[in-house]
């Protein structure tokens, strides 16, 4: 599944492969579920399967909440530096 993402398709067959191991699925069936609340601070990455998922973010000082982007299957968010 994940294998066909255009993501892991620049990296190579073989560290590919040992990357495998490491995913874990999650699955976030209901809307509305706040995945993580601090996303600038996180240690994981998240791929899209299917749906979408939209980035909010709070801004105090005018008290909304606005999307800041959508993610569409097969996008890829979270620590950019893994």
């Amino acid at each position: 599944m994940v294998e066909n993402l255009r993501f892991f398709s620049i990296i190579d067959k073989n560290v590919r492969k040992s990357f495998y191991q490491f995913l874990e699925l999650v699955k976030f069936p209901q809307k509305g579920t706040i995945i993580e609340e601090d996303i600038d601070d996180t240690d994981f990455v998240y791929i899209v399967l299917d749906g979408l998922v939209d980035y909010m973010n709070y801004k105090a000082d005018t008290k909304m909440t606005i999307v800041a982007a959508t993610y569409r299957t097969g996008e890829v968010f979270g620590d950019a530096s893994i």
